[in-house]
């Protein structure tokens, strides 16, 4: 593909980067923008709970192995009809990259959501070093699986995934991930239907509690209070206040 922008020519590592663009920009976005409109409609702290965050993470992995094999395909006819090297442009690799990122910012970001609120506190460092445990051993099965799909789709020396991807069928490739985000969507929607969020306690149950007392003291003295009044305004007492203002008047002269 043409990796010259003008008279520039971009490396093609760099490509990548659209995918860690759209994951920093849209952190922000999402937090700042979308967060408070859809919490006005959903009345959900959060606009959408963790796990539906995960959910639409998966969606957008796999609709991003559609937009994958789309634009291999057309890149591969291209390449196919100019000789073997296509004349479009790398940055039809953008779209995909974008929406990768985007489906890494609502599934990571989801899963240690879930880790720190969900997990027990003295199990949250064990939370996170789980999910980078699993962030390493998804890139040894992402390995595997290629080895397994290459091998299983070899013909004549060539399988899917091959070192010119104009001769293997990368865009078979994209599809099969796809169908296999599919299915971890399934998987993951099963398991989801059967979670259930920890209780939250609130914050103020301590200062409620205090109010609670405070109320309860209150009106416990009440009936003291009124005992006391009638006490003072008895007959007897009334006499002997009357009896105490004489004895201190004869003292007194």
């Amino acid at each position: 593909m043409d990796l010259n922008l003008g008279n520039f020519k971009v490396p093609a590592a760099s490509i990548a980067a659209f995918s860690y663009l759209a994951l920093t920009l849209f952190i922000p976005l999402y937090d700042l923008v979308l967060v408070p409109a859809v919490q006005k409609i959903t009345k959900i702290e959060g606009g959408i709970t963790m796990l539906q965050r995960q959910g639409i993470g998966i969606v957008l992995a796999s609709f991003s192995m559609v937009v994958a094999g789309l634009v291999e395909h057309k890149r591969r006819n291209s390449a196919l009809a100019s000789g073997g090297t296509s004349p479009l442009t790398a940055f039809w690799l953008a779209p995909q990259l974008i929406i990768t990122g985007l489906a890494e910012s609502f599934n990571a970001i989801g899963q240690i959501e879930l880790y720190n609120t969900q997990f027990p506190e003295h199990m949250q460092t064990l939370a996170m070093a789980l999910f980078y445990t699993t962030e390493g051993g998804a890139s040894y099965l992402a390995t595997l699986t290629t080895n397994i799909i290459n091998k299983v789709t070899k013909k004549n020396g060539i399988g899917w995934v091959n070192d010119n991807i104009t001769a293997g069928r990368l865009d078979y490739f994209y599809y099969f991930l796809a169908i296999f985000a599919i299915v971890d969507l399934i998987y993951f929607l099963f398991c989801a239907h059967f979670y259930r969020y920890k209780v939250k306690k609130p914050e103020e149950d301590d200062d409620s509690s205090s109010e609670t007392d405070d109320i309860e003291g209150e009106l416990s003295t009440k009936p003291l209070l009124k005992s006391n009044i009638r006490s003072l305004t008895s007959p007897q007492m009334v006499r002997q206040n009357k009896a105490m203002v004489r004895l201190d008047r004869i003292m007194t002269t």
